[in-house]
Order: C-alpha cells, then structure tokens, then sequence
C-alpha cells in the first residue's frame, strides 16, 4: 500500500439499512480497497437511527479503533478512528513528493521571461476570451518554465492526538449532563 487513504462525511445514505445506493458506494470503495468504518448509529432523532456519516479507508480494520460520540449541539454524532501505534511506526519513513520551489532566483526568472514576451497572440486577437485565453496561456508557459515541479524527499512522523485525557474525561461529564436533562428535563429550570 502506497499511501494511506481516508474518505469521511455525511454521506446522506443510510448504511445501516441495505439500499442500492448504499450497495453502489461500498462498490465503489471496494474498487479502491476501502473498506466502511463505522458501523453503529450516527444520526439519531426521535424518529430515526440512521449510520449516514462514515469513514473509508484502505487501512485492514484490525489496525485501527473508532469511536462515535455525542456532540450535544447536533442529531449527529461525531465519528473518529485511532491507528495503531505500531502500525504507524512502520509508515514513518521517507517519502517523495512533488512541488513548486519559489526562490528568488526563480522569482527573477519568471519576471525576466515575461518581461521578453512579446504578447503577439494577445494583442493580435480581437475577441475577449481568446485575447484572455492567449494571456493566460503564455503566463502558464512561463510559470511552468521557472517553477518547475521538482522531486523532493520528505519524512512523515507520526504526531500523537490531540485529544487528551483531559479532553476525554471532559467529553464524558459533558454526555452524563446531556443524559441528565434529557431524563429529568424539570432540572432545567433550576
């Protein structure tokens, strides 16, 4: 597996329910080796228990962890997904990409190859949007000519979450209050 992949949101189709748009989806996602997540309710209202939001990856499910949660603000519950420690140790590595290097020396490049353009095409156009067309299309020549991609290595690392347990246990008291109003709603008026 080259990269990591993750596809997550409110997907507005209910995947706790068999449909053929749920079956389309998890088509789709099978054919790029993701597999769903997130398989208890995630929209629920007084009428209805829905699993609409999700999360896809390509990652084996037995290397991650999920969570789904009350917000107390919305009918959604937020969704989330813990990767393995150990599995995230293997994919610190180095990894090429691809991009633009801005430097002043191809700055002055790019400013000395437009500055000897001689902008025919644009001016020997009379309609609009082939004299923009012409523009552009020599603005992109020279862009691409003195900022060229260039193949650099980096190194991921692993940043461990910010959600601490602080944050957790504060989560937790915030669920048992909702779960008390809820309950006894009298106890808002105190």
């Amino acid at each position: 597996m080259n990269r990591l992949l993750f596809i997550c949101g409110d997907f507005n189709i209910n995947f706790s329910i068999a449909s053929i748009e749920q079956q389309a989806i998890l088509n789709l996602m099978a054919e790029f080796g993701m597999t769903m997540v997130i398989r208890e309710f995630t929209r629920i209202t007084a009428q209805t228990q829905t699993t609409i939001d999700n999360i896809f990856t390509n990652l084996d499910l037995s290397d991650i962890s999920w969570i789904v949660g009350d917000t107390h603000i919305s009918d959604h519950r937020y969704i989330g997904i813990d990767i393995n420690e150990l599995y995230l140790s293997e994919i610190n590595r180095t990894m090429i990409v691809e991009k633009r290097i801005f430097s002043d020396e191809n700055k002055r490049q790019f400013a000395y190859f437009l500055s000897r353009e001689q902008w025919t095409d644009v001016y020997e156009n009379s309609d609009i949007n082939d004299k923009f067309s012409a523009f552009l299309n020599i603005l992109t020549f020279h862009f691409n000519n003195a900022f060229p991609y260039k193949r650099i290595k980096t190194c991921t690392q692993y940043r461990s979450s910010w959600v601490t347990e602080l944050i957790k246990e504060s989560s937790r008291k915030l669920n048992d209050l909702f779960i008390l109003q809820k309950s006894f709603p009298q106890l808002r008026e105190v």
